[in-house]
């Protein structure tokens, strides 16, 4: 991960998730240029390309895990569907918008009909396990299957929320202190369930660096996606991307 190698060589600063709870709930002084790095699904190519590189320099991540993917085949339903689109009856983006329980009828459904055989793509409970020995990786619940929040009833997103720190719990040995809303739609029904269950802080996907004034259940985060150029990630990094793209859009 070249940038990681980017950002260790110059000085930043790489906090863990306790780091971050004490900056937010008791004050803790982190120096300018911190990062704190984290991964969200836990995809299997993350053990060969990211983790290596964070252990040989002991670099503090959080990995956000969906922990039913993870109990079933590894195959995330968003991927399945993007590659079985000749199958699906609705466009597939209209399935971020459909009621949960459609949502998944639509999944098996698709399981079944299609053709496409999908390797394994995320990490196994026992490559969790492992990981969660080294001090420096802590994970985050990332829900059960990953649905978007929004779009599930109350019991849903109830299940969704506990089941999935209950079972982290249960892997790492560890108690949960953090979670990733998932595609970073954020749903305030989930803050106070969160809270009950002692989870501390939660992440988002707006793109931009955190600060001391933002709420714990709704820190934003600067994306690193898949096929970004390094010079593009290092752009996202410090801040100069996102103040180009609101240049632009007040054009």
């Amino acid at each position: 991960m070249r940038l990681v190698r980017w950002l260790n060589k110059n000085n930043y600063y790489f906090v863990s998730e306790t780091d971050v709870i004490e900056y937010y709930y008791n004050g803790k002084r982190i120096p300018s240029g911190a990062v704190w790095l984290t991964l969200d699904d836990g995809w299997k190519e993350n053990l060969f390309n990211v983790i290596p590189i964070v252990n040989q320099y002991k670099i503090p991540i959080t990995i956000f895990i969906p922990t039913g993917i993870v109990e079933n085949d590894g195959i995330y339903w968003w991927s399945l569907l993007q590659k079985s689109r000749d199958v699906l009856q609705i466009p597939y983006s209209e399935v971020f918008k459909i009621p949960e329980k459609e949502r998944r009828k639509l999944v098996e459904k698709v399981r079944f009909s299609s053709n496409r055989q999908l390797l394994r793509q995320a990490v196994t409970k026992d490559d969790i396990y492992n990981l969660s020995q080294y001090k420096w990786i802590s994970f985050g619940a990332h829900t059960v299957l990953h649905p978007l929040l929004p779009n599930c009833t109350e019991d849903e997103l109830n299940y969704e929320i506990i089941h999935s720190c209950e079972t982290l719990a249960q892997w790492t040995k560890r108690p949960v202190n953090s979670f990733a809303y998932p595609m970073g739609k954020v749903d305030t029904r989930a803050i106070e369930v969160l809270k009950n269950l002692g989870v501390k802080v939660a992440v988002t996907t707006e793109m931009r660096p955190a600060s001391i004034t933002d709420d714990p259940f709704l820190l934003p985060r600067v994306s690193v996606y898949d096929g970004i150029t390094n010079a593009e990630g290092i752009a996202n990094v410090v801040g100069v991307w996102p103040r180009v793209i609101k240049m632009i859009k007040r054009i």
